[in-house]
């Protein structure tokens, strides 16, 4: 059964106020399309049930860049978590936004590539980059969040969170979004029903990662993603110790799940200046 549901979660930023979180979607997919290996390619989990049909995610109005309506039926795992270091390693995708914004409404895509019955929840930690590192590669930290529970995504699944920040980040035309994830969040936020619950083994938090969804509607993304490893200071650096890896799949375009839309203030003013634009014309 195809799945479409509106939740509630909560967040914190970074050295920051709190946030509100809303989940927009969760998309079921077949136990038997979904498996924790990069380059696998997943049963397409858009196409409308008949029996249950449920619409799409839209793109935001307003949004600076948008990538969250073409899924490829496919993911990636992040994996890198031990014992001693029990997080996954942090990806990150090249946004490039149609103008750079005051970000208020950050939306990641959270793929579940265990199996079985029970959800596993994990908390996401949101970085943003400049492209000033090395070879265009990240350079200085602009900001980000952390949820604040550990939120539950069912088994077999990509599922999609959208941050409505307290605090505005500001970013610049062009970026690295970046997430890792752990279980350090308070709580288990699951309103999907059923049971959730934390992974307790390295196999089962290396199983949570991305979905990948192409072409973005809004801005644009190169088919590349930076890979870096597990960081005890959550990734919140200047120019982060990792590589750019170009067309890492062969059976999909590396473009996750991503959706930037800017502060309302921003929005005003953008309509403010069209408005003047037409009565001057």
């Amino acid at each position: 059964m195809k799945r479409f549901c509106t939740l509630m979660a909560l967040a914190i930023l970074v050295m920051s106020s709190p946030v509100r979180a809303e989940v927009n979607m969760g998309t079921d997919i077949p136990e038997d399309g979904l498996v924790p290996v990069i380059q696998e390619s997943l049963r397409n989990s858009m196409v409308i049930d008949e029996e249950n049909p449920f619409s799409a995610r839209a793109v935001t109005p307003g949004a600076r860049y948008s990538n969250v309506t073409n899924f490829l039926a496919s993911g990636f795992s992040h994996g890198g978590s031990t014992v001693a270091a029990f997080r996954t390693n942090m990806r990150a995708d090249d946004l490039n936004m149609i103008s750079g914004t005051n970000a208020n409404q950050v939306t990641v895509s959270l793929a579940n590539f265990n199996t079985g019955t029970t959800h596993r929840a994990v908390r996401l930690r949101v970085r943003f980059w400049d492209t000033t590192g090395t070879a265009g590669a990240p350079g200085t930290y602009l900001g980000g969040f952390d949820s604040t529970a550990n939120l539950a995504c069912p088994s077999s699944s990509v599922c999609t969170f959208t941050f409505t920040l307290g605090s505005a980040i500001t970013l610049p035309q062009n970026i690295w979004a970046g997430v890792s994830h752990d279980t350090l969040g308070t709580g288990i936020s699951n309103s999907f029903g059923g049971t959730a619950a934390l992974p307790t083994t390295t196999t089962q938090l290396n199983a949570m990662g991305q979905g990948l969804y192409n072409p973005p509607d809004v801005g644009t993304s190169a088919d590349r993603l930076f890979a870096a490893g597990t960081s005890s200071s959550g990734w919140a650096v200047n120019n982060p110790t990792g590589s750019i890896v170009n067309a890492p799949f062969t059976t999909a375009i590396a473009n996750a799940g991503w959706e930037i839309v800017p502060e309302p203030a921003s929005l005003t003013l953008v309509g403010l200046a069209l408005l003047a634009l037409r009565r001057r014309r």
